[in-house]
């Protein structure tokens, strides 16, 4: 999960600091832990991903195995191809959780503000 969340979660810096990918692996653990039977449906999502990125790329080499920029390059392929459901499974639970986390609203610019007025009323 971390290889692809790292990939994910990178920019023009590279990946989130350690801290906060330790923060989110280990929330999206306790998550797993918590769903029940629908955790075999997230972790059939994370095999597939990983099983399928080697053939989708034609590179033969796991997302563990490559650098940042070619898993964010695999991840892309992965997304324009057949096999594109098992990544937006993935990604999905990453960003809701990712997201969760307290610094998450500062990082995207967001005052924790809410509109009290509807324009045109």
């Amino acid at each position: 999960m971390r290889v692809v969340a790292e990939a994910v979660f990178s920019d023009g810096e590279g990946p989130p600091d350690a801290d906060r990918m330790d923060w989110l692996i280990r929330d999206v653990d306790d998550f797993l832990e918590h769903i029940g039977d629908s955790r075999r449906s997230v972790i059939g999502a994370l095999f597939g991903l990983h099983a399928v990125t080697p053939v989708v790329t034609r590179s033969g080499q796991s997302l563990a195995r490559m650098s940042i920029p070619e898993r964010i390059e695999a991840l892309t392929k992965v997304e324009e191809s057949f096999a594109s459901g098992l990544l937006l499974a993935v990604k999905a639970l990453l960003c809701i959780i990712y997201y969760e986390h307290p610094d998450a609203g500062r990082e995207i610019g967001f005052d924790a503000g809410c509109l009290t007025e509807v324009a045109g009323s």
